[in-house]
């Protein structure tokens, strides 16, 4: 069967994802639900149209209809070629991560620090200076919600394991960054990490090898938010100093 209509459902999965861009969420969940009906049976258009869906509901508040929208997606993406199925197991990570970019103007300290940071935190303020020594890229900014894990930690496991293996044999580094992003979580949840900073760091490189500016910032707030919560604050000074070199040299 062919989709109801191609070109339209299309051109609304774009608008969806440029009013997910721009901070439009309500318009970026209704155009991504139309792309989504018009787009039944469109091989990988549908699956792009499912995977804006998916963010659009993360974004919302509504990570469960997130994850399952994902794993949808996914379903529909092994008969769609390759490059649907990255697409989607990218999505479906993300969904276990609560991945979502919001204006940054929305995001407070507290939230943009997770649960890497260590059990002895430091003054807020002290934090709060930290996480804002971290220049924004732009007006919208990356965070993730650890929470969405909690009770889907067997699922989540499953995910990061076959995402990494997929995004390894791809050669895709910010697929194989994200993969090992949400693994790190997983682990870090499980107590299974004795020191969360190598792995962060190793996240960290495969951002910047990848060129994702964004997610690259992300991953430097946890770094800093670790430093800080072992109450390293040389450590936390040097990197706050590197980022801000960078972003000078940027500019």
């Amino acid at each position: 069967m062919a989709p109801k209509d191609l070109a339209k459902g299309t051109e609304l999965r774009k608008a969806a994802e440029a009013a997910l861009a721009s901070g439009n969420f309500d318009v970026a969940l209704d155009k991504a639900k139309e792309a989504v009906d018009l787009l039944e049976d469109g091989g990988e258009e549908e699956v792009n149209a499912m995977c804006a869906l998916s963010g659009a509901y993360t974004v919302n508040g509504k990570a469960k209809l997130g994850i399952e929208k994902a794993k949808a997606a996914l379903g529909v993406a092994d008969g769609a070629g390759a490059g649907a199925k990255k697409t989607a197991m990218l999505t479906l990570v993300k969904a276990y991560l609560g991945y979502k970019v919001v204006p940054a103007a929305i995001l407070s300290p507290e939230p943009a620090l997770l649960s890497l940071k260590g059990s002895v935190g430091p003054a807020a303020a002290a934090v709060a200076e930290a996480v804002k020594a971290v220049p924004a890229i732009d007006v919208m900014s990356p965070s993730v919600d650890s929470s969405v894990l909690a009770e889907a930690m067997d699922d989540a496991t499953k995910v990061a394991e076959d995402a990494l293996a997929l995004f390894k044999e791809a050669g895709d580094k910010t697929g194989e960054a994200t993969a090992l992003y949400l693994s790190t979580y997983i682990k870090s949840e499980k107590r299974l990490l004795r020191d969360a900073l190598p792995a962060l760091e190793e996240v960290q490189q495969l951002f910047k090898d990848a060129g994702a500016a964004k997610d690259v910032e992300l991953v430097t707030k946890d770094i800093l938010s670790y430093h800080l919560g072992k109450a390293d604050s040389e450590a936390a000074s040097k990197l706050k100093g590197e980022v801000s070199g960078g972003d000078k040299k940027a500019g």
